[in-house]
């Protein structure tokens, strides 16, 4: 068993690893490497000269600490300053060769070469029977999601009502910067420049201009009422409004924000909403 760079002779196995695993498309694929090929690294296991898993790293921003957790510096794992993060991407096994530890030596083999290189190894695993598996490698869980659905609640008819959610269209970079405003006592990754990047690209519809003015398209949002909060929309299944990023600047109920996605729903004109949102420290439903 060999893991190391990517071979050009390896790559259209690195492609079908990848697609398997995961569904993207060669387009995308691509489109994802090319967003980030300033720090993308892509590695392979090989046994016996045949590829038989992958996984992809990039830099993703910086891990930024709340004043009061710094000061715990949670028990002397985290320096007293903001720790540059590697994501640990696409973590895949040749479907025909899964239970073979594969998966856990090439996950091994990228987080010593994430630190040392001086970053901060992370993973965000697609399935949440995944952090089970993560933890014998040395990964702890550590940011928290709650996951949020909502059927579409007609709105009134008066538009001046409470329940008729004040949305506006915002550019990208003025969301990012709400983003880290409201994320500011929190824990989370300061993006870097080529995530946003790769973000907007995401948030964008393919098959239609955006012009940033309605709120049929996809994209970047700012609710004022009646939760404060952030958040973008990208392509999904007809019917419904993917949200998959919602940050709220106050304290909000899970109740307080599906009530908005019932909302959201019937404003975008969708049947249902779904939305991910940073989970209170005291949930008892959240997801790593």
């Amino acid at each position: 068993m060999d893991i190391h760079p990517c071979l050009p002779k390896e790559i259209p196995d690195y492609y079908r690893i990848w697609n398997s695993c995961f569904g993207d498309s060669f387009d995308t694929i691509i489109e994802f490497l090319k967003s980030f090929q300033e720090s993308v690294l892509a590695y392979t296991l090989t046994d016996h000269e045949d590829v038989r898993a992958a996984l992809t790293t990039f830099f993703m921003g910086d891990l930024k600490l709340p004043k009061a957790e710094i000061q715990e510096s949670l028990s002397g794992s985290f320096p007293q300053e903001d720790l540059p993060v590697s994501i640990s991407y696409a973590i895949g096994t040749d479907p025909d060769h899964r239970g073979s530890g594969y998966g856990s030596a090439i996950t091994s083999f990228a987080a010593e070469k994430q630190t040392e290189s001086g970053f901060l190894s992370v993973l965000s695993p697609a399935d949440q029977g995944l952090v089970h598996f993560y933890k014998p490698l040395g990964y702890v869980p550590y940011f928290y999601k709650e996951e949020l659905t909502a059927d579409a609640v007609p709105l009134p008819e008066n538009a001046d009502s409470d329940a008729v959610p004040e949305v506006l269209p915002l550019p990208s970079k003025d969301y990012f910067s709400l983003r880290e405003d409201f994320l500011a006592d929190r824990p989370h990754i300061i993006l870097s420049k080529e995530t946003l990047d790769y973000e907007a690209l995401c948030a964008v519809p393919k098959d239609e201009p955006y012009d940033g003015y309605t709120l049929t398209s996809s994209g970047f949002f700012r609710c004022y009422s009646p939760v404060s909060c952030v958040f973008t929309v990208e392509p999904s299944e007809p019917g419904q409004l993917y949200i998959p990023e919602l940050v709220t600047q106050n304290n909000y109920s899970r109740n307080e924000i599906t009530a908005l996605l019932a909302n959201l729903a019937a404003l975008f004109g969708r049947k249902t909403a779904f939305c991910m949102t940073p989970a209170a420290a005291d949930s008892t439903t959240a997801l790593v």
